[in-house]
Parts: structure tokens; sequence; C-alpha cells
């Protein structure tokens, strides 16, 4: 059996949410019978190199028995985009599975996000391609809502597949986690994750001077979730925003970023996954989303709407009253959630991989 992966895992991508998606799909099938053949779509270097016994096979859709949309949010447009990002997203994310539909290739997606879906340009491929696969899950009911006006069927609701996930198994330490530990000692850890936006970096350096003068047990971290050209240089321009030291994590393996939140007490960011991996670690997180109309579903969902909040409605003011409120507050995800989850996505994933195992007869 061939599969293809598609996913946010191309065009040289780094991200931490697209890879622990990528990863434990890829692992899952492998559990079921090591002899298929699985595959990532132009996968980048990062994922060739971070992914554990993965190796690059070239496989032709033509000779594809299954091509499995991971999860991620790209099933609409994305936040605030120009006609030029609308078409580098079709680009990136359609053309495999209208391929797909034309050869009557089983297609699978598994816990994306979808909507807004307004634009034909992303209205047409996505109603193809859904109407065509045999098994849809999303992550959130306003996604389930998106697809199901373009009269697409066959979708069920099972949340973020992450949330089923033993997170912390996944985790390495390493010598930048020990270092980091050496200097911040006894005092408290919090996390500043503005990751590519000025925007965020600017707000967060006024509300993390308000929140650490109040507040001297805590320890400012900096740093991302994917690599970045210009991290060095967004560093140091908040460096010089703070009134006190900050220490400077340098984001490389998605192993070791799993550790690194896991001895970090509070989380600030601007972003879903970092939030999302933190909270099933049990830390205390404020999110100041950069892509709210997906990130605000997630916290609503566990319950905790109040800790996220737009970056483009927000000020430092706010931030920093977050900071304060949820200082001391841990972010708890219920037993029920993870395991309405973890359920459910086993079913689908069986349903989409077992099933096709089935009908081609073999697994080779």
């Amino acid at each position: 059996m061939r599969i293809i992966m598609h996913g946010a895992t191309n065009r040289g991508s780094s991200n931490f949410g697209d890879f622990i998606y990528g990863e434990v799909f890829y692992r899952f099938i492998k559990n079921i019978d090591n002899r298929i053949e699985c595959t990532f779509y132009q996968p980048s270097e990062y994922f060739i190199k971070y992914v554990e016994g993965y190796v690059q096979k070239k496989i032709c859709i033509r000779k594809s028995d299954l091509i499995l949309y991971l999860p991620g949010g790209y099933f609409g447009e994305p936040h605030k985009t120009s006609l030029k990002g609308s078409i580098i997203h079709f680009l990136r994310f359609m053309p495999l599975g209208l391929f797909g539909t034309v050869l009557n290739k089983k297609i699978a997606i598994i816990g994306v996000g979808a909507g807004p879906i307004n634009s034909m340009i992303f209205k047409l491929p996505i109603s193809i391609i859904g109407k065509h696969s045999e098994t849809i899950s999303v992550r959130d009911k306003e996604s389930y809502e998106a697809l199901k006006t373009l009269k697409i069927k066959n979708i069920t609701l099972a949340f973020d597949p992450i949330l089923g996930v033993d997170i912390k198994a996944l985790g390495k330490n390493t010598s930048q986690i020990e270092k980091i530990k050496s200097k911040v000692g006894n005092k408290k850890i919090l996390f500043v994750h503005y990751n590519h936006s000025r925007n965020a970096l600017s707000q967060f350096a006024t509300a993390v001077n308000l929140f650490v003068d109040k507040n001297p047990q805590y320890i400012v971290v900096v740093g991302s979730d994917c690599i970045m050209n210009i991290e060095n240089e967004l560093f140091n321009e908040f460096r010089k925003k703070i009134k006190c030291d900050c220490i400077h994590y340098k984001y490389d393996s998605p192993h070791e970023f799993i550790s690194f939140l896991d001895i970090c007490d509070m989380v600030l960011t601007c972003k879903l996954h970092a939030g999302v991996v933190a909270g099933q670690l049990g830390k205390s997180v404020i999110c100041i989303a950069d892509h709210p109309e997906k990130t605000s579903r997630y916290y609503e969902h566990i319950g905790e709407k109040e800790r996220c909040i737009s970056l483009y409605e927000s000020n430092s003011d706010q931030i920093y009253n977050l900071l304060e409120k949820y200082k001391d507050k841990d972010i708890i995800i219920s037993d029920e959630i993870k395991e309405n989850v973890k359920e459910a996505i086993v079913e689908l994933k069986n349903a989409g991989i077992k099933k096709t195992v089935m009908l081609t007869g073999d697994s080779k």
C-alpha cells in the first residue's frame, strides 16, 4: 500500500504544530503495518531530518492508494490575505487533492480547520476535494459548519487531534534546556513567543515590563516555534524594549521544544500550537492570537475562552491584566476531552487507512 500525506509540511516548513501532526500520523501508519509505503508530499528538509525513522520515497499520485490530508488550518482563507497570498495558499494545498479526485484516488481528511471560505479560489476546490473524500474530520464546530455550507457530507467533529497524543512522551531533553534551567535557578519561567510578529513583539514587551516589575519571581525566556532568518534581529529588538534580562531559547528540534515548554510556568504566545502543547503539559497560557478565527475556537472548546484575544484588538494593558489574572492558574484539559479525541481519531484514522488496506487486498 502507498500513502501520500499532505499538510503544512512543504515550502520549507519547520512549524512546530504541523511537524507534530506529521510525525504522529507517520508513526501511526507505520505501527499499523511497517510495510506500508508512506511519504510526505513535497516535504521540507526539516521534516525529513526530524521525523524519526522517516525515509523519503517519491510516490507517484497515479500509483498511490490513499491521499491523506493531515490536521491543519488550511481548508480556508488565510487571515487578511491578499490575492497573491490566496493564490500561493491555493497552490500549496489544493492541487494534490484535485489531482487525486481526477484520478479517482481515495482521500481521507483528518482533523482540519476550515473556514472562512468566501472566495471561489477556495470554495470550488475545497468542495470538490471534500465531496470526493471517504472520510473528513474537523477540529471545531465552526469548521464543521463551513464545510456543511459547501454541501459536503460525511463530516465528523473530532476536535484537535493533538489532544489525544501523549505529548510529553515525544519530548527530548538537551544541553540547551539544562543551561536555561541552570540560569533560571529557583525562579519561574515566562516564555514569550511573539514569533514573526512585530505587532505582538511590541505589545508583549510593554506588558512584560509591567508584569515582571510586579512579579520579580519570573525570568523571561524568548523564542520561536519555527526556524526564522530574522529571529536574532527580532530578539534584539525585544531586548531593547524590556527593562529586565531575558534568555534566548533557539528553536531547532521539535522534540526539544516540547521538553522546553515542560519546564516553563507560563506561556505568552501569538500562535496556536505552542499554547495547545503548553496547556497539555499543564502550564498557564495566554494567547494573543495572530490568527484569531482559528485560535479562539480551541480555547472556547477547552473552556478557557478568556485566555485568548485577538492580536488586532488587544493592547499592552489587556495583556498585562491577563498575565496577572492567570499567573497561578494552569490549564487543565479534562480526561473526557482527551479520551473523546483519542477515540474519534483512532476510529477515523482506521477508516481512512485500514479500510483502504482491506480494499486493496494487500499493504505492500
